[in-house]
């Protein structure tokens, strides 16, 4: 008996001994495959760059902050190390162009998988953001472009008006220049609003229920896809946070069933002739049944996608506008000076004021140049023999490219840390289409930038114009990275209806 267990743990030992020689050898195949590349040294043979990330995470700090940093240490075109998978980063204009448009690289497999499920339950699945496989995605987007052209778009503007108005009269009940709120968390019940309402027909009406399930669900999905992704070793293990792990899946559950339930309702109304909208959910079961109709997953990834990635963005790039503007007076005080010679005592926003708002428009581009909600974005090298920035990158590479690294990089923006509209007056001191590219380039580019731009234009003129506020004198300057990035403390401020 005792022959009998010595030999079956000498075998276990040398299955265990031979897994970690052979993970050894490869890990050290991998980082001498791209050792002509410059990069930060890396603070594990195992684990690569991850805990100096994590080091970054656990004082505030943020991944897009880290590849700036490195990109300035290191030059800009650097590989960092993710436990055994390479990042090879770019940051100069040519190589974002190249990654991104004239390349045509398909997004990369590995990072974008990860967006679809997070602790075992779906998530994105494969919506049109987190579909890596371009033929698969293609089509669907061919037909979904119209549901999101201007066209389409200006009959919406109606209910752009509407649900800024239920904004701000919410905000007006607490204009009292004392009561201290979160605009960001209003922001959010906003946005969710809204493309429950244009988007898909649905009534939320989330600012008028603090019960509402649906803030507190996205809320919770983006924070369990965050802590997925920054700490990959506890995602593997069961039982660790195992209360919020159940939290996250919980959350997607239910966002999940809302998709099902309004697809189910809109697809009944469309094959018995009702008189259903035209809106971007009829053309997601038109994308769907003629692409991929017996896939009924698919279907739900997209409604999840906006609806979740639509109101996050949109509100996080309405709370960085605020807090610049509470921080910058005279520069809210001419925003205001615009709006008033446009608007007049007309509360009530057309779409051709939308062109005459031409400094509101500088002022959210140089908000979304400091602070892009979607901070990074991953490629994959698809061929062989390809060179980035005079480096051989051997086909599966993955790289990235980073909005907020370029567009916070001193060799491409002048003084890039001072919030400045007036640089988009002028195409002399406008930053490059490869420097600042928040709804990301190329035929990947973000479907819904034209709904995002309108609902933001109509809500911040309509702000301007009633309300006066000052931020907290505590409040954070500082960015909040969860999958998107957020005002750090949620833009908390006094209100003040005009006078």
């Amino acid at each position: 008996m005792g022959r009998v267990l010595w030999m079956l743990c000498s075998t276990v030992g040398l299955a265990v001994f031979g897994v970690f020689v052979y993970a050894t050898l490869y890990i050290w195949f991998r980082h001498r495959k791209y050792a002509h590349i410059p990069g930060p040294k890396r603070g594990s043979f195992f684990l690569g760059n991850v805990p100096e990330m994590q080091k970054a995470f656990s004082t505030g700090g943020s991944f897009v902050q880290k590849l700036l940093d490195w990109g300035l240490e290191n030059g800009n075109t650097y590989v960092i190390f993710i436990l055994q998978k390479e990042l090879v980063v770019a940051l100069n204009p040519e190589a974002v162009k190249e990654l991104l448009v004239t390349g045509n690289f398909p997004k990369s497999k590995q990072d974008y998988e990860s967006f679809q499920n997070v602790y075992g339950a779906r998530f994105l699945g494969k919506g049109l953001v987190s579909d890596y496989d371009h033929g698969h995605w293609s089509p669907r987007r061919a037909i979904m472009n119209p549901a999101f052209s201007r066209s389409l778009l200006m009959p919406m503007m109606g209910e752009f008006n509407s649900s800024a108005d239920r904004l701000m009269e919410s905000l007006a009940t607490v204009a009292d220049g004392k009561t201290t709120i979160s605009i960001l968390g209003k922001l959010h019940r906003f946005a969710l609003d809204v493309i429950g309402k244009v988007a898909y027909g649905m009534d939320i009406d989330s600012l008028h229920d603090d019960k509402n399930p649906f803030p507190s669900a996205v809320d919770k999905t983006f924070e369990g896809f965050r802590e997925a992704t920054r700490y990959p070793i506890e995602r593997m293990i069961p039982f660790l946070r195992r209360e919020f792990k159940q939290e996250v899946r919980d959350a997607c559950t239910l966002l999940r069933k809302v998709a099902v339930e309004k697809i189910e309702e809109r697809r009944r109304a469309l094959e018995n002739d009702e008189n259903s909208p035209e809106d971007i959910l009829s053309y997601m079961i038109k994308a769907h049944e003629a692409t991929d109709k017996k896939n009924y997953d698919v279907i739900e990834d997209d409604f999840i996608t906006f609806f979740v990635a639509g109101q996050e963005t949109t509100a996080n790039s309405l709370g960085f506008v605020l807090m610049e503007l509470g921080r910058h007076p005279e520069i809210f005080q001419k925003l205001r000076d615009e709006v008033d010679a446009t608007l007049g005592d007309r509360s009530h926003i057309k779409y051709s004021d939308l062109n005459d708002l031409k400094y509101l428009d500088h002022v959210l581009k140089e908000s979304l140049r400091m602070y892009p909600p979607a901070g990074v974005t991953f490629r994959e090298i698809d061929r062989d023999g390809y060179e980035l920035n005079g480096y051989g990158l051997p086909r599966g590479t993955h790289t990235a490219v980073s909005t907020y690294a370029t567009s916070r990089h001193p060799d491409f923006v002048a003084d890039p840390l001072r919030f400045d509209p007036e640089r988009f007056a002028d195409e002399s001191t406008r930053p490059s289409a490869y420097v600042t590219f928040p709804f990301v380039l190329g035929p990947r580019n973000c479907i819904g930038q034209n709904f995002a731009r309108m609902e933001s234009k109509v809500l911040l003129a309509k702000f301007v114009q009633r309300f006066d506020f000052e931020l907290d004198p505590n409040q954070s300057f500082d960015i909040e990275e969860t999958t998107t990035l957020r005002p750090k403390g949620g833009t908390k401020a006094t209100l003040k209806l005009r006078s």
